[in-house]
């Protein structure tokens, strides 16, 4: 079972494909900030752990995104220490 944000994600990348838009034009059209279209889209870009903890709701949302971003981070901190 998907979250509710998971299938809004999925459904704004299916408008904006099918649509053409841009995530400014879709937000104008449904009433919803920029900003909030691009938060649901980004969800996709998860790891599919992640994706499962939000499904499960043992994890939000915006707690799943900060956990990539810290990721992201620290995996670009130990590359010179790795290559070295």
């Amino acid at each position: 079972m998907k979250n509710a944000r998971i299938r809004l994600g999925q459904e704004i990348l299916r408008r904006r494909k099918a649509m053409g838009m841009t995530q400014e034009e879709l937000a104008a059209k449904i009433g919803k900030s920029r900003s909030a279209i691009a938060n649901a889209q980004r969800l996709l870009d998860l790891p599919e752990e992640l994706l499962a903890l939000i499904a499960t709701r043992s994890l939000s949302a915006g707690h799943a995104r900060a956990l990539r971003r810290v990721s992201h981070r620290y995996n670009a901190l130990l590359a010179p220490r790795r290559s070295g």
